[in-house]
């Protein structure tokens, strides 16, 4: 035999696979137990071991496989001296070693089949081995007293090389056993597991409860405040629910629920560390408890721990939350805390700003804006705030704006006050008097009390037209406590902010969003910046390099500034440009002190509420550049547990609240909105996003593979966590995985191990999973098909179905699944029942052809939201049993017939109708008769006919008016505004027959935008020119007039 090249582990598995479809087709008697996808398994597991290790290439590869195989059942050795191997501790390798046979043992095979229920048994078994393994409290004693405990480790060693080796004897061997043999050797390898068990619980009894263990002190505590709150709120929920399994701990669970929310509550401000380590260490092991639980309450509900086992170490850890709540009291004494509150302010000093205003480009359009709302409308006292996000020039556009001569004439009395995050309002009052009335310096001031300012600072400002700049405001008390001081009157004297907020001022401010520069303005400032002497001109062959330069600065002044700094003191040579151009996103972020880009950044996250920081930092979960639709967003936070709950409303309504306020914010941008008006899709801009990851990075949280394909969450002792797929070593974490997005991976992928995953969004599925039914702990799930185990996911609220699929009755028996978004044209299973009731408030893609089904759809009384098809022959259409439904899009399918009737619910909201329903217009008065009705988009086939006259008193509430490929409309007649007082939004598409909008939508007040594209006639656009014509000559000129027609 020539000598062996080398190959990879998957070429060869390539090879034994073309081996054995060669031997079947020449031997059609050859059998074999194993499948393609048992050797997956088998190969994923040998590249976990030893990723940079090659098999030989032999001859036969395929029996070199199986004889050779045979290593790879016993639990590795640790001093093995393979290349590439991944050293861990014993007890590691058992755990992954066990985890590679279950994977197996779920890989089902026709050689399992006599011996079903001993297979069952040992795999519940051997799961429960693995659960003991994962169970972080009791590993991290056995790693600090290894001596004690080596017997019992070897002890599980034994079991599980037993298992091995009888799993590879029914799999891989050549060698075939008799039934008696095979059912012998599953009886033995059991017994053996018996006696095991039987030792695990003199092993808890001497594990000491008082132990602490020893953590790693992040600087912040949000993960671990994040852990114990997402649990806190899931044992609420499992205490209040009627299941008969946790019947006998029910009392146990209650009350360490109640133990770990007194600790919340007790240190919940340490997310901003007070100075005290020992709170933080505390923080940190109230964490690891809740954590604890949750891996054990989980553990048992997925079948994977006995009740014996949950309840021995529940108790073990409701002493160490009482042992921790002791502490808390000797802390709190010992330190002289009246209560562990954070302090209002960040204990910072002042920032200096990188000085951006010495050359001031890109404020030509926007300074008349600003300039108007200073210097004109109307005499009244008004707020005018400048917001946007760090680095845009706020301070530099006011600056300019305090020192325009409009403005110095036109002012009496000018201020200009720095207030940043941390302020005293007797300094700020004092630095405003010393300002506007020179018989105060800075000396007499300073010892004046704060009501004594006030009235001083009243005084002076009476009878005269004044301008007061407040720099930099971050609270929204400044105004309650400074207001007092101006006098309104009615001479046309303002007050201005600057703020990454908008809402710091009062609820009548004038907000002025600050755009980002434009690529041209970027370049214009880059260059006056860098070629400071002379003409301030650019040699010809940098121009090009410099703009790209320029147009890579994110439209931020400030990333400009930084950026010309830098360029200014290095040769005007093109290879250095473009070198700086290489690394732009390291030159900015790399600065050092409280200048840097990053520092200036950091501050807007640093003082988001703690409810807002996970998620602000969950935005990394989403594909970099891409629009993120918000319903999706929110469905997520919602699973994470990152939304409190709020009494009086929808956990879904609260979470909107938290997206507003992080874009009020200016930390999200909106994209899109939707046709409510509300925020369909957001983005991050690149800068934040940066940000948001290295924050991530920081604080553990939502971490990235190795090509950034997937995100995951792991609670880990503050460990760094690796890429889930890349080696052995990681299957450990796999166990304490909460969250996973990204790529579906495309090795044999057994999500079952992940037993605590509450998120589990891939973008795409080419293959069905095995060990879903596991996953227990399940919030939101996206899935190629529906698994037969779908009931178990006992928890699951969100579900998306991305296959055409048939939905089955434990679908509708799942009472927490709140959400469910399956392709259009999905149907309910024919064992669906008609009388059993579920919890479903969102349901999309369902398809009603039958009686049947629409009994099944009463079987959702608390829909909010449905999409649905219904297919004739219906000859009549009644939705009124929807009776919490705020938004439905109906499409009728199939051969058209004539509708008798049709109705809506009284309270819904928003209405889309499409397909050939074919009624006449008069039935329009149906739906404007709806008096909640704010959104209506009607599509093609809806309605029939040449004319449509609106009846009065119809349509009170609509503020969205969508008309979509009516063919045969050639008149729409109005008598008055009053048909549609509010609306606020008209779009018309390919509606080529109708000859003009009624002049009477012109007269409405409230109207903002006419939209017209695809196919229409020409006398249409006139007549919406005609409109937006006379709103201009009575001074409206907000209406805008899209025109996209062909």
């Amino acid at each position: 035999m020539d000598r062996p090249s080398t190959i990879s582990s998957l070429n060869l598995l390539q090879n034994t696979i073309n081996w054995r479809r060669e031997r079947r087709s020449q031997n059609k008697k050859d059998k074999f137990n194993w499948s393609d996808g048992h050797l997956l398994i088998v190969h994923d597991y040998y590249d976990s071991l030893f990723p940079s290790c090659h098999f030989a290439d032999l001859r036969f590869a395929g029996a070199f496989f199986t004889q050779e195989l045979r290593q790879f059942f016993r639990v590795p050795r640790l001093n093995m001296s393979i290349p590439g191997a991944i050293c861990i501790k014993k007890h590691q390798l058992v755990k992954v070693f066990l985890s590679f046979l279950v994977k197996l043992l779920n890989c089902n095979t026709e050689s399992f089949d006599p011996y079903e229920n001993l297979i069952e048994n040992l795999e519940k078994d051997l799961r429960f081995l693995v659960t003991v393994l994962g169970d972080k409290s009791l590993l991290m004693y056995v790693d600090e007293h290894q001596e004690d405990f080596q017997n019992l480790t070897l002890d599980f060693e034994g079991v599980a090389n037993g298992a091995g080796s009888l799993i590879y004897s029914l799999l891989f061997s050549t060698t075939h056993l008799s039934f008696g043999e095979t059912n012998w050797g599953l009886t033995v390898v059991l017994n053996h597991i018996s006696l095991l068990k039987a030792n695990i619980p003199r092993f808890l009894d001497l594990l000491p409860y008082n132990s602490k263990p020893v953590y790693t002190i992040a600087e912040t505590s949000m993960v671990d405040s994040l852990i114990l709150r997402s649990v806190i709120h899931d044992l609420e929920d499992l205490i209040i629910q009627e299941d008969n399994r946790i019947a006998d701990v029910k009392d146990k669970i209650k009350v360490l629920q109640q133990g770990l929310a007194f600790l919340q509550s007790s240190i919940k401000d340490v997310g901003r560390p007070s100075g005290i380590e020992e709170l933080k260490e505390l923080l940190k092991r109230s964490g690891n408890m809740a954590h604890q639980t949750e891996y054990l309450i989980v553990s048992f509900l997925s079948g994977d721990a006995p009740l014996w086992y949950l309840i021995n170490r529940l108790t073990d850890i409701t002493k160490k939350i009482e042992l921790a709540g002791t502490e808390l009291q000797e802390i709190t004494k010992k330190n002289k805390l009246g209560g562990l509150k954070a302090a209002k302010h960040f204990n910072t000093q002042d920032k200096g700003n990188i000085e951006i205003d010495d050359v001031i480009v890109g404020f030509k359009e926007r300074e008349p804006d600003v300039l108007d709302y200073l210097v004109g409308r109307g005499q009244s006292l008004r707020v005018i705030s400048i917001s946007g996000m760090p680095g845009l020039g706020k301070t530099c556009l006011a600056k300019k704006l305090f020192n325009h001569p409009s403005v110095n004439t036109w002012f009496d009395k000018q201020s200009w006050c720095v207030v940043s995050q941390k302020y005293e309002i007797q300094s700020i009052l004092a630095n405003i008097l010393a300002q506007i009335n020179g018989e105060f310096g800075k000396d007499s001031t300073s010892k004046m009390d704060s009501e004594s300012l006030v009235v001083l600072i009243h005084k002076t400002l009476c009878g005269r037209r004044y301008l007061i700049v407040m720099d930099d405001v971050w609270d929204s008390n400044l105004w309650d406590d400074l207001m007092r001081c101006f006098p309104d009157d009615g001479n046309g004297s303002r007050i201005l902010f600057t703020t990454r907020d908008i809402h710091v001022g009062p609820s009548n401010c004038d907000n002025y969003a600050l755009p980002s520069l434009s690529n041209e303005e970027c370049w214009e400032l880059l260059e006056k910046k860098v070629f400071v002497f002379g003409n301030n001109i650019c040699p010809a062959q940098l121009i090009g390099i410099g703009k790209e330069i320029a147009s890579n600065c994110w439209g931020l002044p400030l990333a400009v500034v930084v950026i010309a700094g830098i360029l200014s003191t290095m040769d005007k040579e093109i290879h250095i440009w473009k070198e700086v151009r290489g690394n732009l996103a390291s030159l900015v972020f790399d600065g050092t002190g409280d200048n840097s880009v990053m520092q200036i950044l950091e501050l807007s996250y640093k003082h988001l509420p703690e409810r807002l920081k996970p998620c602000f930092l969950y935005f990394r979960a989403f594909t970099f550049h891409k629009k993120i639709l918000v319903r999706e967003l929110l469905k997520v936070w919602i699973s994470e547990g990152l939304i409190h709950k709020e009494e009086g409303k929808s956990v879904e309504d609260v979470a909107e609240e938290y997206l507003m306020e992080l874009i009020d914010k200016n930390l999200v941008m909106v994209a899109e909105r939707g046709s409510y008006g509300g925020v369909k899709t957001c983005v991050l801009h690149d800068l934040l996003r940066d940000l948001c990851s290295k924050i991530c990075e920081d604080e553990n949280f939502l971490n990235c593979s190795l090509f950034e394909e997937n995100i995951y969450s792991v609670y880990e002792n503050g460990l760094l966590s690796r890429n889930p797929f890349s080696n052995c070593a990681t299957w450990s974490y796999c166990q304490q995985m909460r969250t996973l997005h990204g790529v579906l991976p495309q090795s044999s992928f057994f999500p079952g191990r992940m037993r605590l995953l509450r998120v589990f969004r891939f973008d795409w599925f080419d293959r069905r999973l095995t060990g879903v039914e596991y996953l227990v702990n399940l919030r939101y799930l996206v899935i190629g098909d529906i698994p037969e185990s779908i009931g178990n996911l006992v928890n699951l609220e969100y579900l998306l179905v991305v296959r055409d699929a048939c939905l089955p009755s434990a679908i509708l028996g799942m009472m927490k699944l709140r959400d469910l978004s399956a392709p259009a044209g999905t149907r309910y299973d024919s064992d669906c029942s008609t009388s059993r009731t579920n919890n479903l408030e969102f349901l999309s893609g369902i398809s009603i052809s039958n009686v049947k089904d629409e009994e099944i759809l009463k079987c959702s009384p608390k829909l909010r939201k449905l999409k649905c098809r219904y297919s004739y022959p219906f000859s009549s259409i009644d939705l009124c049993f929807l009776s919490h439904i705020e938004s439905l899009n109906l499409m009728l399918v199939g051969r058209p017939k004539n509708m008798e009737s049709i109705s809506f619910p009284s309270n819904i909201k928003k209405l889309t109708l499409s397909g050939r329903l074919i009624l006449p217009w008069e039935k329009m008065s149906v739906l404007g008769r709806l008096e909640k009705l704010e959104v209506l988009k009607l599509g093609s086939g809806v309605f029939a006919g040449e004319r449509w006259d609106m009846r009065e008193g119809e349509f009170q509430k609509l503020k969205f008016f969508k008309l979509t490929g009516e063919l045969y409309l050639r008149e729409w007649n109005a008598d008055s505004s009053g048909h549609l007082p509010v609306l606020q939004r008209l779009v018309l598409k390919d509606c080529n027959c109708l000859q003009e909008i009624p002049s009477e939508i012109g007269e409405i007040s409230s109207l903002q935008l006419i939209e017209i594209k695809g196919k229409c006639a020409e006398s249409l656009v006139e007549s919406a020119q005609l409109i937006r014509q006379q709103q201009c000559d009575i001074g409206n000129e907000e209406l805008r007039l899209l025109i996209n027609v062909y």
